[in-house]
């Protein structure tokens, strides 16, 4: 694929596009979380040159880690004039769960996309229906995939020879794990929904814009193998400064629509551990223990318990 217009005469061949290639790994990060092979379904380059130029993008389906690519998604070689360029990759924002507001369909070669404007939102999650009045993100039946992102800015380009870009991949979602102890055994079925406002990202990686509002949910039962009700919900970044997000609740059946009827709710950064680095870890294991006494006490990551005396909010 020919991402430059550089001329390239006979006698001169300084201007002549070479060949490049792309590696993506685990930025290593969270070692508790790995990012595999098998966690990439697609992943999109971005490309601009020094002036901050959109130069286009290359897609990749199914790469391997570590393993360098010279070739696109259609098979033609990756060719980039000399000169110095900045690259943005987002990994898996293809499946249907995304939206992504730039492609070639929208702006075209050689489109100014300024420092300012490439603060511009330009992804954001999928939603159908509503829950709570926000945008429902279903998971009940397929979980939500990892978003990964990584960026290379600086990066240039020889008048000879092959060059080789490392992206560092840094994973742009969160797993929450949940078990709750101590409720009735039963046949019925019991919502989670973790609703956040962190639904659109810019280039930078970046939240967008802050009304976008999202609430993921899932329904779980009892199994015959465990007293213990189980769910997992995937989410999106985490960030503390965000007033009253991101909050669980926990619904009796699959009636959604009026928080005051939830038998669990809570802001989960009362419960995380203050210390925790949101870039560096991405797996919460949750514990909710409705007590004999009618309190309820919770545990993320094993950090310290906290006990609840009215079983709605925290004090």
């Amino acid at each position: 694929m020919l991402l430059s217009l550089s001329s390239c005469i006979k006698d001169d061949v300084s201007d002549c596009p070479q060949s490049v290639s792309f590696t993506f790994r685990d930025s290593g990060v969270d070692p508790d979380s790995p990012i595999g092979s098998q966690d990439l379904r697609s992943l999109m380059v971005y490309i601009f040159d020094e002036n901050d130029n959109y130069i286009g993008f290359i897609q990749f389906n199914n790469p391997n880690l570590n393993e360098p690519y010279a070739v696109d998604n259609n098979g033609e070689r990756i060719m980039l004039g000399p000169g110095k360029y900045s690259f943005v990759a987002w990994s898996n924002i293809a499946a249907r769960a995304y939206n992504v507001a730039l492609s070639t369909d929208t702006r075209t070669p050689q489109d100014s996309l300024s420092t300012d404007s490439r603060s511009n939102d330009i992804l954001s999650i999928v939603t159908e229906g509503t829950i709570l009045g926000k945008g429902k993100v279903d998971q009940s039946s397929e979980p939500l995939l990892r978003l990964f992102y990584g960026n290379l800015d600086e990066a240039t380009v020889a008048k000879t020879g092959n060059t080789n870009f490392v992206i560092d991949l840094y994973e742009n979602t969160n797993l929450f794990d949940i078990t709750v102890v101590g409720l009735p055994r039963d046949n019925q079925n019991y919502s989670f929904v973790i609703e956040d406002s962190n639904g659109k990202y810019n280039f930078r990686n970046d939240f967008g814009d802050d009304n976008y509002n999202v609430s993921y949910e899932t329904v779980s039962q009892f199994t015959t193998a465990s007293d213990n009700l189980n769910a997992q919900l995937r989410v999106l970044k985490l960030a503390r400064g965000r007033t009253n997000f991101p909050l669980l609740y926990i619904f009796e059946g699959t009636d959604t629509s009026d928080s005051n009827a939830a038998i669990f709710q809570g802001n989960l950064l009362d419960y995380i551990d203050p210390a925790t680095d949101f870039s560096r870890r991405h797996y919460y294991q949750i514990t909710i223990t409705y007590q004999p006494n009618g309190n309820i006490s919770i545990t993320i990551n094993g950090w310290k318990e906290i006990n609840i005396n009215n079983g709605i909010e925290p004090n």
